[in-house]
């Protein structure tokens, strides 16, 4: 395959190759085999943006997993069930208004904002969250959310553990 090599500053053939890699996430080392090409002429290794994404992305899991921490898909379903938008679910958290949007597209919360976002899961947290933070989100947002609430408490969702 042809790919621009940065070291030769000019289009190459490449060859995709397997590379074991640490990366440091949050002070602690993830090992990590990764996906590389390495330049035909000059023979230097490198990561176009895309496949440094995915490396990233493939160290990030792997923390999340040994930390127990939740995906972003998670946390976007989270925010679904309460059929409520990434700045209003920050701003009823009392966080920063890209929170929400920063781990839906996978940044790691700390360990805090995991535990908050897995006690939500249950619609009595949720519930007891809303009722002390209400003012927070806009009268339309609270309205329709308390409408989901309501919904959801009538249903009896038994309690989820986080």
């Amino acid at each position: 395959m042809t790919r621009f090599c940065p070291y030769c500053e000019n289009l190459r053939e490449v060859t995709a190759r397997k590379k074991n890699e640490i990366f440091n996430i949050r002070g602690e080392e993830v090992p990590l085999e990764t996906a590389v090409l390495e330049c035909d002429t000059c023979h230097q290794e490198f990561a176009p943006t895309e496949m440094e994404e995915a490396n990233f992305k493939k160290a990030y899991d792997i923390f999340r997993t040994r930390h127990r921490l939740l995906f972003p898909n998670e946390i976007a379903a989270i925010r679904m069930k309460y059929e409520l938008g990434q700045q209003a679910l920050s701003r009823l958290l009392g966080w920063g208004e890209m929170t929400m949007h920063n781990y839906e597209t996978g940044a790691l919360p700390d360990e805090t904002h995991d535990r908050l976002l897995k006690l939500i899961k249950s619609p009595q947290n949720m519930l007891v969250l809303f009722q002390k933070n209400r003012e927070r989100i806009s009268p339309q947002d609270a309205d329709e959310l308390e409408e989901v609430l309501n919904s959801l408490l009538q249903e009896k969702e038994p309690y989820q553990y986080a």
